[in-house]
């Protein structure tokens, strides 16, 4: 996925502030370290990694890997070790 993409998929889901708000709210209620996100590491859940990156919150990611795209997981691997993510399978 091209940083466009984020970019573009980050401004929709972010669009007025409203998700950004309401990841601060969950990270002041709960902290960092209960915070959990199901993650594929396609579009989506992309955007909401960057939404979180942004409010400076590394949630524990779940990874929900999918055995017919070989590519995807060499994708979700490099941004495994860029972002210093703590993933469980």
């Amino acid at each position: 996925m091209s940083t466009t993409q984020t970019d573009t998929t980050t401004a929709a889901f972010t669009k007025h502030g409203v998700l950004l708000n309401d990841l601060r709210i969950l990270k002041d209620v709960h902290g960092e370290e209960q915070i959990a996100l199901a993650c594929s590491f396609g579009k989506d859940s992309m955007a909401l990694l960057e939404a979180f990156a942004e409010i400076g919150v590394k949630p524990a990611i779940f990874w929900l890997r999918d055995p017919f795209f070989p590519e995807k997981d060499k994708y979700a691997f490099r941004q495994i070790v860029e972002r210093e993510l703590r993933v469980f399978t």
